[in-house]
């Protein structure tokens, strides 16, 4: 009979949660070299571990405030670098799914850096607003 492995903690510990502990221990007042020495990591990994926390933090807020606004869906929901890509065609940071509509997908997908990754998104984002595109290709320049 096999031996029964008991896993020392009750559930495994996801990275997210390990980085979300430090950073709360960061903003307590504990320093960058005792948060290394504790953890066992180099204080240069752990300032690059709560940066990148606080940047999910700040989405999480993002997206919590985006939720509440009246016009629905807003650009907030966007990811930051297709909302990015999209407000550098329309010429605003605030667009609307009717600015989008008005360049047209051909203008957005000459963006460089617009993959298929972020027009699915787009797509999802307009919704049945959409025109009916059934495969956007970069067009040549």
């Amino acid at each position: 009979m096999p031996p029964i492995i008991v896993p020392i903690s009750p559930s495994p510990r996801r990275k997210s949660d390990h980085n979300r502990i430090i950073l709360r221990q960061f903003q307590d007042g504990a320093t960058l070299a005792a948060l290394a020495k504790q953890h066992g990591l180099s204080p240069h990994r752990i300032k690059q571990l709560i940066a990148r926390e606080i940047g999910y933090v700040e989405r999480e807020a993002e997206l919590a405030y985006a939720l509440t606004l009246p016009d629905q869906p807003n650009a907030l929901l966007l990811t930051p670098a297709t909302r990015a890509m999209v407000a550098s065609v329309t010429g605003r940071s605030d667009f609307t799914r009717q600015d989008v509509l008005a360049v047209g997908w051909v203008e957005i997908c000459r963006v460089y850096g617009f993959y298929a990754k972020h027009r699915r998104e787009l797509e999802k984002w307009l919704g049945d607003n959409r025109t009916t595109v059934t495969s956007i290709t970069r067009p040549l320049r």
